[in-house]
């Protein structure tokens, strides 16, 4: 540790107050409701026991366990063309079998109307092995073990800096950064049907691990007489990659935003051309999937990926094409693009030299590639350089290497990467200064998960804490001038979405 102490640069007294900010959240805890989430661990126990029984019948003994690498192999056998295109997902280009929760939900709604590619059999597997990874078990086992024995908070469950690329905060223990964002409509009745044990399905859900996943943020809640404020940046990623860009042109998206209007309804007229008044909720879903899927890059592959989640599922040369229509509704982002990856290849090609694009600007030195953030926080990419066909490369500080393995493990750093490393660090930057204001004012803030800061309060003082929260989150400090800025959350006794 002293070794690595000593190869690491020395944080500047902005990022220590920042640090020093995030361990007083972690001493202050969350107050966890320790007795629902035993109740949740027996039943999310008995449920798993129940799926792996159902899986093992339902494929004839072929799969024992759903975690089991075959599972996915029994599944892209059992389906056809149409649905193996469903369970490809795309790396660095490149095609690759999967099965995640993406696919799951693609081949399950896929399979109402298409029997003849995905079989019954094959779809109650697929929605069997969906009740199991999506089962809270862990989750909530780990929320009591942790939790306080003498208080029921848990503690030190932030990690500052933990993304190594953006320097945006990660969890450890519980996980508080991965919760599901689907909460029950009636989390108090939810948990006195769990706390004594009663049926919860049909009630409360089809499915007991629907139930659960949806109790998962309710099980964090407020002590008697106060209230939690949860509050987040509203499309905060897609306001801040036109104005990480500096364009010109990059304004008309701004002003979207800036007048208080629906981007995904303004990015569907511009790429159907047609008015805002005759765009149709069609036209919106694929405006907010083309929205979340190109603003970094992503071509038909993460289209395809962000489509499944919200349940949108295009032919690939219709893909391509909605793709092509945000490129040239956006001609700012693709012109960005462009810049950023000429700015990083030109520093790597010139080490001890500065080249900006946008707002961000990139130096080789030491043999890695450093790049300096329009709030002047600076991060790395270690380890660069060029390979054989001309691409750079960087370790993958995230990823653990093999046991056979001679380096450590490779990732390419293409204009994707950078983009969404810029935006997404960038956004964290906002985070940290609203965390330091919040804190110095003396507001108990008891943690944040992703772009959301979550404060406990006297239930007398919400109103105006959250008055006061909201002015704190939508006053850009000086280095984001021009970024319009939006806040959406409420006040409440368990936290919820």
């Amino acid at each position: 540790m002293r070794v690595v102490s000593q190869a690491m640069r020395p944080l500047s007294d902005q990022e220590l107050a920042d640090y020093h900010t995030n361990e007083r959240i972690n001493d202050r805890g969350l107050l966890i409701d320790v007795e629902l989430c035993r109740a949740a661990s027996k039943y999310a126990a008995q449920e798993v026991k129940e799926t792996e029984r159902e899986v093992y019948e339902l494929t004839e003994g072929q799969v024992a366990s759903v975690r089991s690498p075959r599972l996915r192999e029994w599944v892209w056998n059992s389906v056809g063309d149409e649905a193996r295109k469903l369970m490809q997902s795309y790396k660095d280009g490149e095609a690759r079998k999967s099965l995640d929760k993406n696919a799951r939900a693609a081949l399950i709604a896929f399979s109402e109307e298409n029997a003849d590619e995905v079989p019954a059999v094959v779809a109650n597997v697929v929605q069997a092995a969906d009740n199991m990874f999506s089962s809270s078990v862990a989750k909530f086992a780990r929320l009591s073990n942790l939790a306080d024995e003498e208080d029921c908070r848990l503690r030190g469950a932030f990690i500052f800096a933990g993304g190594s690329a953006t320097g945006r905060y990660s969890s450890t223990g519980a996980q508080l950064q991965n919760m599901s964002r689907v909460c029950a409509s009636e989390p108090d009745a939810v948990r006195h049907a769990l706390v004594r044990n009663h049926e919860v399905v049909p009630r409360f859900g089809k499915r007991v691990t629907d139930v659960l996943k949806g109790m998962l943020r309710p099980a964090i809640m407020a002590p008697k007489n106060h209230k939690l404020i949860a509050l987040d940046w509203s499309g905060i990623e897609a306001r801040m990659t036109p104005w990480c860009s500096g364009a010109t042109t990059a304004e008309n998206t701004l002003d979207i935003f800036r007048a208080g209007k629906d981007i995904y309804v303004s990015t569907a007229a511009a790429m159907f051309g047609k008015a805002e008044s005759d765009v149709t909720k069609a036209d919106r879903m694929l405006g907010k999937v083309a929205v979340l899927a190109c603003g970094f890059g992503g071509s038909v592959g993460a289209f395809a990926s962000m489509g499944r989640i919200y349940g949108v599922t295009l032919p690939e040369h219709e893909a391509k094409r909605m793709v092509n229509l945000w490129r040239k509704a956006n001609p700012w982002a693709v012109v960005f693009w462009r810049e950023l990856e000429d700015a990083a290849t030109r520093a790597m090609r010139n080490p001890e030299r500065e080249f900006t694009a946008g707002k961000v600007t990139y130096m080789r030195q030491g043999g890695h590639l450093w790049y300096a953030l329009p709030s002047g926080r600076v991060l790395c990419y270690p380890q660069v350089r060029f390979e054989a066909d001309g691409s750079i490369s960087y370790a993958k500080a995230a990823w653990k290497p093999a046991a056979a393995d001679t380096e450590w493990p490779r990732a390419r750093l293409w204009f994707g990467v950078l983009i969404e490393n810029l935006v997404q660090a960038s956004a964290n930057c906002l985070l940290r200064h609203s965390l330091r204001r919040l804190d110095a004012e003396g507001f108990k803030v008891i943690g944040s998960v992703h772009d959301e800061i979550i404060i406990e309060c006297l239930a007398c003082d919400a109103d105006d804490v959250r008055r006061r929260m909201i002015e704190i989150m939508t006053t850009p400090p000086d280095w984001a001038r021009g970024l319009p800025l939006e806040v959406e959350g409420d006040i409440m006794e368990r936290f919820s979405k």
